[in-house]
């Protein structure tokens, strides 16, 4: 939501603008490098946050995860497979690289993200924290589930999370 920024950033100890955090997320998340602020698209991504966020108050319930606090035990990865198999398999495949459209005359975009291999997140993503990731995934996993309506229980979306956090990544 671009109304939240400025934001304070945790991870950088200080105030950070909505073009900051994107340039955060392309060079922390997925290995690119930093858009220039006065790009054209820079401000593309900025101008759909902006439309995005038309309507949505500053300060609405439900934005990010809710809090997650997950079992007292490591997890089971061999377990967070048999979970993933059902859950995540159908659409992030069977080796995680998820979904990409191949369109005439293009490599491609990712329609279903890569959970791991050479595509996905990086080791330096906040997705590449257990509770992280499995706050995101009790709340939002399958698709169609909602914060509100989980469909995986705590312990499954802790154990898939460990599961996911065993594989390969950048």
């Amino acid at each position: 939501m671009s109304k939240a920024y400025p934001q304070y950033s945790a991870r950088d100890g200080e105030v950070q603008t909505l073009e900051a955090r994107i340039n955060s997320c392309f060079e922390r998340s997925v290995n690119g490098r930093a858009l220039p602020v006065d790009s054209k698209e820079m401000k593309a991504i900025v101008a759909y946050m902006d439309w995005l966020s038309i309507d949505v108050p500053k300060d609405v319930f439900g934005r990010g995860t809710p809090k997650f606090e997950g079992p007292n035990r490591k997890a089971d990865v061999k377990r967070g497979e048999l979970v993933y198999d059902e859950f995540c398999l159908s659409c992030h495949g069977k080796n995680g690289d998820g979904y990409q459209s191949k369109s005439a005359g293009s490599a491609g975009s990712h329609v279903v993200p890569a959970l791991w291999g050479p595509h996905s997140y990086n080791n330096g993503a906040g997705t590449n924290r257990l509770l992280t990731t499995a706050a995101f995934i009790h709340s939002n996993m399958p698709l169609g589930a909602r914060w509100d309506h989980p469909v995986i229980t705590i312990d499954d979306a802790y154990d898939v999370a460990g599961y996911l956090s065993s594989k390969p990544r950048p």
